[in-house]
């Protein structure tokens, strides 16, 4: 029974006795914590936070935190150090130091230190400069939180950093500038702005003085100041610790004025390909500054291209489109707009340029063409008619048609120098110079005297003429001497023109024509048919031959290689003059856009062949030549060939042999045997 008394009464203790005690001075509660009655152990000594309270409970605290000492690290930190001397009778969850610019810690941070009870340290740093801050340890349980005592820094005064200076307003007289400020530092700014009058900051012509700027920014107008005149403005402001500069050149306009003048009229046709307009910034007035003017082109258009004063649009669609230009010298800015209308296309119009190297003349077949334009490196114009006879150099085509748009084209005029690595000897009768230790033929003359450019197709080496010689070179027969009685038989035969006369400006121009006879020279007689396995010098000069069909497609397999280069090769692929012409290697002979005087006005869309021998056509969209060749595929003796290359379609190449046919002769290096 008392077993039973004891364990009731047991029960109600623990169920209503209770006692919570606080660290760090809190007033402790409860049944056995009053303020006056100290607790005492086993053995009668005081505790002050004992393990179990007098009934026996359990007892849990706050840890116990307290701050040691504080040092200053720097002039916006200091070293804090602490210690956990009591858990509670709990694990410590965590520890560190809060810290703050209240003093109520009403806003703060924390840095957490690793660890439970022993000492530990911290530094905290103040990241506003000219601040008081707070800081005080703290100690965490599951049953509260304890701090210890607070203590505090004040952080140094911050550097003072201006940001920059800008013009407001500017009159001729008067000039408004506003100075930004990055960082005062933490305390107020002092300071003044001044102008000067010239750049080496002398001579003051305003101060302006600033006090206790607190802002971002501060205001300052400066008048009385000289139209037309460069100033020098420098804020100089300091905190009382730091101080910055910041400076700024200003010129007061005078009597400037900028308009922009267009190569077209205000409302110009949408043309074939796109309008290409060019803009002038023009700059009126007498301001000794307006030579030191630069230009800034802004437009709603697509494709642009400026240079300085300068501006390129290209327009591909109709519409509205503006072009402003601001003109600038220093904080003085001047601008303009030009309003471009593009309405839609009323006509189509074109034009084709032939040159001709070696006569260093070129021509342009124009459709709807009203003015041509032939303009230098300089953009003087030098020529205004369709056909013109030019120094060697690069020129811009450009054309205006009856519907007002603008055509333009790129061409070279003259004979450009190119150059074939010699892999051999170099003979004398050819033009060479040293290039890094290997020898370039420049250029090759035949037995008469005659020079004929080269260049280099893949590792071949090409005249880039047609044969012009009267004579063979080894037989010594005036080609021109034979009767016409002679062609059918396939004698030693140059046939110059459809009149069969001896001209020397068409030959000059197109080169000679021969019957495959004349072309091998003295190997191949009347009636002989054999097959060639070797090569043939014929009528070519001295360490070169007339190509074999092997040769001809290695050759087109380069020209191949030149169409899907990203490089444009030079000469262009996309120029060329079809049998006549002179512009050679074979890629810039095949002028796909080029017209020339003996196009058949029935057949616009076909080029006839230039030499008047016949009314084989071949549409412009093929790259086509012709030239005798000294060994065919079947097994037969000489041919000539026709070399066709469409982008589209790809090569071809077609071998005939026929009585009394005529070709050109077109020479690669090579020594024959």
């Amino acid at each position: 029974m008392c077993n039973r008394i004891c364990a009731f009464l047991c029960f109600v203790v623990l169920s209503f006795g209770y006692s919570v005690a606080q660290v760090a001075g809190v007033t402790r509660t409860g049944e056995n914590a009053e303020r006056n009655a100290s607790f005492l152990d086993q053995h009668g000594g005081e505790v002050e936070y004992p393990r179990l309270s007098r009934n026996g409970q359990i007892l849990y605290y706050p840890p116990l935190v307290v701050l040691d000492s504080m040092r200053m690290a720097s002039d916006n930190a200091a070293l804090f150090y602490a210690t956990v001397s009591f858990d509670g009778w709990y694990p410590v969850l965590s520890r560190g130091f809060e810290y703050g610019t209240h003093a109520d810690f009403s806003s703060s941070e924390r840095v957490e230190v690793p660890g439970t009870i022993g000492s530990f340290e911290v530094e905290v740093a103040g990241p506003l400069p000219n601040r008081d801050y707070y800081v005080r340890p703290y100690a965490v349980n599951a049953y509260g939180t304890a701090y210890g005592s607070v203590a505090s820094f004040h952080t140094a005064v911050g550097p003072a950093v201006l940001d920059t200076l800008l013009t407001n307003t500017i009159t001729p007289v008067s000039v408004d500038v506003t100075v930004k400020i990055a960082d005062n530092g933490g305390a107020p700014l002092h300071g003044a702005v001044v102008a000067f009058a010239d750049e080496g900051y002398q001579d003051t012509a305003a101060v302006r003085t600033l006090s206790n700027i607190v802002g971002s920014s501060a205001d300052v107008l400066f008048s009385g100041l000289a139209p037309a005149t460069d100033y020098f403005v420098q804020a100089i402001l300091t905190n009382g610790r730091f101080s910055d500069t910041v400076c700024l050149r200003v010129h007061t306009p005078s009597d400037l004025t900028l308009t922009i003048e267009a190569s077209g009229n205000p409302t110009v046709a949408l043309c074939t390909g796109g309008n290409t307009l060019t803009y002038r910034a023009q700059l009126s007035g007498t301001d000794a500054h307006k030579p030191l003017y630069q230009y800034r082109w802004t437009t709603s258009a697509g494709a642009m291209s400026g240079n300085d004063s300068v501006f390129d649009v290209l327009y591909s669609t109709q519409g509205t489109y503006e072009v402003v230009v601001a003109a600038f010298y220093g904080r003085d800015t001047l601008t303009a707009t030009y309003t471009q209308i593009i309405s839609p296309q009323v006509g189509t119009s074109s034009f084709y340029v032939c040159t001709n190297e070696f006569l260093n003349t070129a021509d342009a077949t124009t459709t709807n063409i009203a003015s041509i334009r032939w303009l230098n490196g300089n953009r003087d114009i030098v020529a205004t008619t369709n056909s013109v006879k030019l120094p060697t150099g690069y020129y811009t085509v450009e054309c205006t048609d009856n519907y007002g748009c603008e055509l333009r084209k790129e061409v070279y005029v003259g004979k450009k120098k190119l150059s074939c690595i010699a892999a051999d000897t170099v003979w004398a009768n050819e033009s060479a110079h040293l290039e890094d230790g290997v020898w370039h033929v420049d250029s090759v003359s035949d037995h008469e005297g005659n020079w004929y450019a080269v260049t280099q197709i893949g590792n071949q080496c090409w005249i880039r003429q047609n044969l012009r010689t009267r004579r063979t070179p080894l037989s010594n027969i005036d080609l021109v001497a034979q009767n016409s009685s002679s062609f059918k038989r396939m004698r030693y035969v140059a046939y110059n023109n459809s009149s069969n006369a001896f001209d020397p400006n068409t030959i000059a121009y197109y080169g000679s024509v021969y019957t495959w006879g004349a072309a091998l020279d003295t190997m191949i007689t009347e009636g002989s048919i054999f097959n060639v396995e070797r090569r043939i010098r014929g009528i070519c000069p001295k360490g070169w031959h007339l190509p074999q069909y092997e040769e001809i497609w290695d050759m087109l397999r380069a020209v191949c290689d030149l169409y899907s280069s990203e490089v444009e090769p030079y000469p262009p692929i996309g120029v060329f003059s079809l049998f006549g012409g002179t512009n050679v290697p074979l890629q810039e002979m095949l002028l796909q856009d080029c017209y020339d005087s003996y196009t058949n006005p029935a057949y616009p869309e076909e080029i006839y062949d230039a030499s008047h021998l016949s009314l084989f056509r071949t549409p412009k969209t093929s790259l086509v030549t012709q030239f005798w060749i000294a060994q065919s595929p079947q097994s037969e003796n000489a041919s000539y060939v026709f070399v066709c290359f469409e982008k589209q379609k790809g090569a071809a190449i077609t071998v005939e042999r026929r009585q009394g046919a005529f070709s050109y002769v077109r020479c690669i290096r090579g020594n024959a045997e």
